[in-house]
């Protein structure tokens, strides 16, 4: 909002453009995803939280009232290339230093833009694969269309330190093409347990902390997880539970007691509860 761009470029299949107004549409909730596939042949999914940087891009761009649209490799190129499926963003100093140095850093715009260049380029001293330079060179190529001023590129940090650096662009033939859509997903398919490559490991929670805060998201996720079981203690209990045991050290201190006592305020008479 400080510098409106006139023009937002984003990191994602270039065929998929036309889905951008179902993204950005109000009536759709993230997470969703970007489904393309050809008929008995392979897929690809292209996954957007609330709190996903090209998703906020898109509706930033919806409400500055600036166009916007999608600058890598086509999903129908990727889809003929199986290493664009098994793309990894391995963190060389790890996730936990990538949240508290970035994420929860406190630091400003300009800070903030200095270190992530930094960052980025020790994420490339090691491998870069084929296909990464492939899609640097078709991004540069997108790019290039566009006049510098007044264009927002947004992108990760590992592509964003070549294309600043400067990578000679490269059109590229699209391949046959694919279907495309927008569908519902989901925060576990969304963490690197689920094997995204892009996930982390709790992104409910992260979006909670984008959403909230860092200082007030520990606080309500807790309370999120209380009532929740309160309401599988009772569902429990309509099941037929009617023997709930205790520990001593469970949540320490007694409060596994104080804790059931409350849940069971009006059915106490419905179960027995042991204690130690």
């Amino acid at each position: 909002d400080q510098r409106p761009p006139r023009r937002i470029l984003l990191e994602g299949p270039s065929d998929a453009n036309g889905l951008i107004p179902s993204l950005v549409d109000d009536d759709t909730v993230p997470p969703v995803a970007i489904l393309a596939w050809r008929a008995g042949g392979p897929s690809a999914l292209y996954p957007f939280g609330r709190s996903s940087p090209e998703y906020v891009a898109l509706r930033a761009a919806r409400r500055l009232g600036v166009p916007a649209r999608f600058i890598d490799i086509p999903a129908s190129f990727a889809m003929d290339h199986p290493e664009s499926r098994e793309e990894k963003d391995d963190l060389p100093l790890g996730e936990d230093f990538w949240e508290s140095a970035f994420e929860s850093g406190g630091l400003s715009a300009d800070e903030f833009a200095r270190l992530f260049l930094e960052y980025a380029a020790i994420l490339r001293t090691g491998h870069v694969s084929p296909l990464d330079r492939t899609r640097e060179a078709f991004m540069a190529h997108e790019i290039a269309r566009e006049p510098a001023e007044g264009t927002l590129v947004v992108c990760g940090a590992f592509h964003a330190a070549a294309l600043i650096e400067g990578v000679p662009p490269e059109a590229i033939d699209p391949g046959t093409p694919v279907e495309m859509t927008v569908i519902p997903y989901s925060y576990p398919r969304l963490s690197e347990q689920s094997g995204y490559g892009a996930g982390n490991r709790a992104p409910r929670y992260f979006q909670r902390v984008y959403d909230e805060g860092a200082a007030r998201a520990p606080l309500s996720t807790i309370l999120e997880a209380t009532h929740r079981l309160d309401g599988s203690l009772a569902e429990a209990i309509d099941r037929g539970v009617s023997y709930l045991d205790t520990a001593p050290d469970f949540a320490g201190y007694g409060k596994a007691q104080e804790r059931l006592g409350v849940a069971l305020e009006k059915r106490r008479g419905e179960v027995f509860l042991v204690t130690k």
